[in-house]
C-alpha cells in the first residue's frame, strides 16, 4: 500500500501507525487537496490524518494553520 503523507507535519505517532500498517512507500505532499487526488488517481491507497487541529471548515476553505 501507498501512503499519500504530509510533507511537513510528521508526528511520532504517525511513525508508529506506518509501522503498524506496514506501509512501505509514501508520497509526501503539502495539502490535503493534493493528497486527496492523489487517491483519486490511485497513485495512492491511503491518507491518514491523526492531528486534532483539523477541522471540517479548514478541510472546506484550504485553511491549514500550523
Amino acid at each position: 500500500m501507498r501512503l499519500a503523507a504530509s510533507r511537513s507535519h510528521r508526528s511520532p505517532r504517525m511513525d508508529q501507525v506506518v509501522q503498524a500498517f506496514g506501509l512501505k512507500e509514501e508520497v509526501r505532499r503539502g495539502s490535503v487537496g493534493i493528497k486527496v487526488g492523489l487517491i483519486v488517481e490511485q497513485q495512492c491507497d491511503l491518507y491518514i490524518h491523526l492531528s486534532r487541529g483539523q477541522t471540517m471548515g479548514h478541510l472546506r476553505s484550504g485553511n491549514n494553520p500550523a
